[in-house]
């Protein structure tokens, strides 16, 4: 599998986790539910956050992995 093809996987992964994060939200404002399970949805929102930050800026070194001027704080390359 080339870089290339990855990166468009973690790409993938990255809107699926976002159309998650907005059904969440969805529920988050429409579902009548009680404090304690509004924080636990709101906990899960937040990772689903982390988690959609750190593929798509996987999927960025990926795609930039060739790219000598390239330079991002959380990868190295």
């Amino acid at each position: 599998m080339k870089l290339t093809e990855l990166a468009a996987e973690y790409r993938q992964s990255g809107r699926m986790l976002l159309g998650r994060i907005e059904e969440l939200s969805a529920m988050l404002d429409g579902e009548r539910m009680s404090e304690t399970e509004k924080l636990r949805l709101r906990r899960r929102i937040i990772q689903l956050k982390r988690m959609r930050r750190y593929v798509n800026e996987a999927a960025c070194v990926m795609e930039r992995y060739y790219d000598k001027e390239y330079r991002n704080g959380r990868f190295s390359i």
